[in-house]
């Protein structure tokens, strides 16, 4: 323990996710151990063309990994198309410990034509982007008989993408008994147009099987039942003047949605009441998400609507998880600028914006009694976090122990980091400071600097996305496979011209002499 009482050893990890990832047990060589409904599921859908959509966080990472397994072999050939950078990080990363024997493949823009038609001939897994993919299936440079399947990542975005779909058409002329398995863990996205959408995204795919395993599935409960997590949930009272602030906003929000619902008229959209949920100035509403499909249909006024309510969102999330004078900030920086005011539906204007003005505003000029100076406000969570980060110091934490904090932004991440370096006072202090600097006055001080009070060892507190350095560890992956690739492409190139030198055939494959080509030595020409 330090000398302020915190762990020197343990650190604090955030992270700037909405949701975790779940835990993978892994065994020495990196393979992953199977759960009981992932064994089943895998043996039941071996040979079948399936779309699997699970739920948020019930591990589609490790059904993926599973099935990438199964086909890591050089006889085989499995393509993966709609995969994002950091997909391929962690999975060419899992796979080369599973199965060194047989390393996955990557094959982007940068491999040659060459290069890609000995790749495919190598076999294996190999993640290949969609217009490579799709150039090679037209000019048939891929050898499509070999092709074992395809394997499709984020099956839900095939509803608004054509890329795709058109690769899988191709492949399915060119090799009709060849698996397809789409995998996704976006239900709402797929069935948010009812059952008529799940169809298209069927015939996007071309398979006719789907697996759906909802956390209410009774083999997946009794597997995460075994060891169930221990949840201690802290509700944080909001000060009045916060309170206020967030009722208006979340008032102007439903206003917005109820002029968005008047508009719809000549659009063949359902609309459903739903303005008045308490989740409609959360998160956007059906109609919001039916019109966004409807872009090129939209007026001006719908499109200035939906703009503003994006904008009022990411407002109230401020409200809501940074400090007051953040989000009055952001809300200064919407009224100064010319054209988002010309161009606004006209909330800017109203009684609750001002409200909600003057209401932040106040909120960054708070006093604690009648001689202190004005201060920017703390939010309650930050004493809620402090009361965390406490009991868990008392206990008795060994090295390898991890707190990690999950925030719903980066911006809220790199604010708790800097949090629990300087402690809430200072941090309190340098926001004021901040404030006071870009008044017309700024001889104005907030007072005394407070001293620094580190609620955790100032070491130990690592922002997530420093801390795996993500975008340099993918690309030295990436040089480092590509030039494996190359190497295994050259030593197999030699083999299959060494194999041929010694079949009667050979000397068909020597080059010509250069007489036969019209070129011959200086002695030869002049003796003729």
């Amino acid at each position: 323990m330090d000398s302020d009482g915190s762990p020197a050893s343990s650190s604090v990890t955030i992270n700037d996710d909405d949701e975790s990832e779940d835990v993978i047990v892994e065994e020495e060589d990196g393979r992953v151990e199977l759960l009981p409904h992932e064994q089943e599921l895998l043996l039941d859908t071996m040979n079948d063309d399936v779309l699997f959509v699970t739920g948020r966080g019930l591990g589609l990472e490790r059904l993926i990994l599973h099935h990438l397994h199964l086909y890591s072999d050089s006889k085989l050939l499995v393509l993966v198309i709609n995969a994002t950078p950091a997909d391929e990080h962690f999975y060419l990363h899992k796979l080369k410990q599973i199965n060194p024997g047989c390393p996955p493949k990557l094959i982007n823009s940068s491999v040659t034509n060459k290069q890609r038609e000995q790749v495919y001939l190598d076999g294996g897994i190999q993640f290949i982007t969609s217009r490579v993919l799709m150039t090679d299936l037209l000019t048939k440079l891929i050898p499509s008989k070999n092709v074992t399947g395809i394997i499709v990542f984020r099956a839900h975005e095939l509803l608004s993408s054509y890329q795709e779909s058109f690769i899988l058409r191709l492949y399915r002329e060119q090799k009709a008994d060849g698996f397809v398995k789409a995998f996704s863990d976006q239900p709402t996205a797929i069935t948010s147009g009812g059952l008529g959408q799940l169809q298209r995204l069927f015939d996007k795919l071309y398979i006719k099987k789907i697996r759906l395993l909802p956390r209410f599935d009774t083999v997946i409960k009794s597997t995460y039942d075994i060891a169930p997590p221990k949840l201690s949930e802290f509700e944080v009272e909001l000060p009045m003047g916060l309170r206020r602030v967030r009722l208006s906003l979340m008032d102007i929000v439903r206003t917005c949605v109820r002029e968005l619902k008047s508009t719809v008229h000549s659009l063949e959209i359902v609309v459903e009441d739903d303005a008045m949920s308490p989740s409609a100035a959360l998160y956007p509403t059906k109609l919001e998400l039916d019109l966004r499909s409807k872009t090129l249909l939209l007026t001006d006024r719908q499109t200035r609507i939906m703009n503003d309510l994006r904008l009022l969102r990411t407002l109230l999330r401020k409200v809501e998880d940074l400090d007051p004078y953040s989000a009055f900030k952001f809300l200064q920086g919407l009224r100064n600028d010319k054209d988002l005011v010309d161009n606004n539906s006209g909330w800017l204007f109203t009684p609750t914006a001002a409200k909600v003005f003057s209401g932040l505003e106040g909120l960054c000029a708070t006093k604690a009694s009648e001689k202190a100076p004005p201060m920017v406000a703390t939010p309650p969570k930050w004493n809620a976090l402090r009361t965390v980060l406490n009991e868990l110091a008392e206990k008795d934490l060994s090295d390898n122990d991890k707190i990690l904090l999950i925030t719903p932004s980066d911006e809220c991440s790199r604010q708790l980091v800097d949090v629990i370096k300087f402690g809430g006072p200072r941090f309190q202090w340098m926001l004021t400071k901040a404030m006071m600097a870009e008044k017309p006055n700024p001889g104005e001080t907030p007072g005394k600097e407070p001293s620094e009070r580190s609620w955790w060892n100032p070491n130990c507190v690592v922002l997530y996305d420093t801390q795996i350095d993500l975008k340099n560890e993918h690309k030295t992956l990436v040089t480092k496979l590509q030039n494996q690739q190359k190497k295994a492409s050259k030593n197999s190139k030699r083999g299959r011209v060494a194999e041929a030198s010694e079949t009667p055939e050979a000397k068909k494959y020597r080059q010509s002499s250069l007489v036969n080509f019209g070129v011959m030595r200086h002695e030869s020409r002049q003796k003729s």
